[in-house]
């Protein structure tokens, strides 16, 4: 379990820290790059709401896309024969799933060093 613990650190601390930070490149760009042959592959967030992509020269970007677009865009990097892969959102709570409250029952809160039971 620790082990898990501290990956999960790491992680978080990678998606925080600057390396590997990407720049963001408008929509448009990201629409007009599979046709010029300017993409290497991309990464979906699983709300779709970004593609982190890399172009042809090493280039490391992100695109934000509009709510529901996601699906049309994977489409255009499957005709385009591009690596498509998804990945965990950033915004979503892995604490939650990992460490969910010492052993109480999810129902459970505490006041103070009473349980109550909601």
């Amino acid at each position: 379990m620790l082990a898990g613990l501290l990956a999960i650190i790491w992680a978080s601390y990678q998606s925080f820290s600057g390396a590997g930070a990407r720049a963001e490149k408008p929509l448009s760009d990201l629409l007009t790059a599979p046709d010029d042959k300017q993409v290497a592959g991309g990464v979906f967030t699983t709300d779709g709401d970004r593609v982190d992509w890399t172009d042809t020269q090493g280039g490391r970007y992100q695109t934000l896309l509009p709510a529901g677009y996601s699906a049309v865009l994977v489409d255009r990097f499957h005709q385009s024969q591009l690596p498509v892969d998804v990945a965990q959102s950033p915004g979503s709570n892995v604490w939650l799933a990992v460490v969910p409250g010492s052993g109480r029952r999810p129902n459970q809160a505490f006041d103070g060093d009473r349980a109550m039971v909601t």
